[in-house]
This record gives structure tokens, sequence and C-alpha cells, in this order.
């Protein structure tokens, strides 16, 4: 979500050292294909070929079988290819990693204010549900 506190990009004051679009799109299209190509290859496997041996294979089991250590491989992979490409990001490296880490704060936060720590389903106190009920039903 915006906030006045944002910084807003102005392109000629920068000098104009974007990427070309299609680029920019590779480190994105890097953690998807990385997250979804697994799951699409065993998706028409048998057990029998599931349990096949070899290193192809102990990976396969090993990304279907991981749904959040597999997505950070993932985003780790992108994270690294845009910093290869783009050499703004190398300048300020820092302050980009810091920026996108805060940026990622609050949304974490709120995440796990309402699914939950830990994973169970409990029933929501009032107090819970106080909390919230803003978050679902902000504009």
């Amino acid at each position: 979500m915006a906030s006045p506190g944002d910084p807003i990009s102005n392109l000629e004051a920068e000098g104009g050292r974007y990427p070309h679009w299609a680029l920019a799109l590779l480190p994105l299209a890097l953690v998807l294909s990385t997250i979804i190509v697994p799951r699409l290859l065993t998706m028409g496997m048998d057990d029998a070929s599931l349990a096949a041996d070899g290193a192809a294979m102990e990976l396969l089991r090993f990304a279907n079988s991981q749904p959040i250590v597999w997505p950070s491989f993932a985003l780790f992979g992108g994270t690294v290819v845009a910093i290869l490409l783009f050499s703004s990001l190398r300048q300020n490296l820092l302050q980009v990693l810091g920026n996108g880490t805060q940026s990622a704060i609050a949304p974490l936060i709120n995440t796990a204010a309402v699914i939950g720590f830990g994973g169970e389903e409990v029933p929501m106190t009032i107090q819970e549900r106080a909390y919230t009920s803003p978050i679902w039903y902000t504009p």
C-alpha cells in the first residue's frame, strides 16, 4: 500500500537507467517458472515414475515436498539474477535490499496476524476479530 513517505521514481531525473521491459521481466519469469515447472512435470507422472532414482527425480520430489523452502530458493535465485542484470541495483545494493525488507515487514505481520502463528486453526477471540476485521475490510 502506498504511503506519503514512499519515494516516487522520476525517469528523467535518474537518467533513464532502467532496463528494457523484457529484460526486467526475466527475474520474475525465473521465480515463477522455478516454482511452477516442477509441479507441472510431476503432474502427469505415476507413482512408479516418481519413485525412480536419479538427481533430477530427487530434485523434483524435493521441490514438490517443500512448499516453503522451494519458493524461498526461487525468490533467492530471482534476487541474484536481478542483482547481476541491473547495474543500478549493484551500486546501491544494501539500500535496495534494506528498502525491500522494510517494505515486506508490514504485509508479513498482517498476514501472520490473520493466518496465525503455527498454522493451527483456533477459533478467534473477540479481540482477534477486532484486530483483523480492519485488515479484511479496508478498501
